[in-house]
């Protein structure tokens, strides 16, 4: 089977590899020069238990 995958970051890059290993035919289209250069390249999705107060606390109040 032919799958295009749109972004090339850690999930994109991860899913043509497994999806090429089990014999598809996968294309990874990337708008930058390279894999992982963009959400990927900073953690920006990264969230830490030093920056998140639960929604109970009543100090939130």
């Amino acid at each position: 089977m032919k799958i295009t995958i749109i972004g090339a970051g850690i999930i994109g890059t991860t899913s043509a590899y497994y999806l090429a290993k089990t014999g598809h035919d996968v294309e990874v289209i990337e708008r930058q020069d390279g894999p992982g250069l963009e959400t990927s390249f900073a953690n920006a999705g990264m969230l830490t238990p030093s920056m998140a107060d639960p929604w109970n606390d009543p100090s939130v109040l």
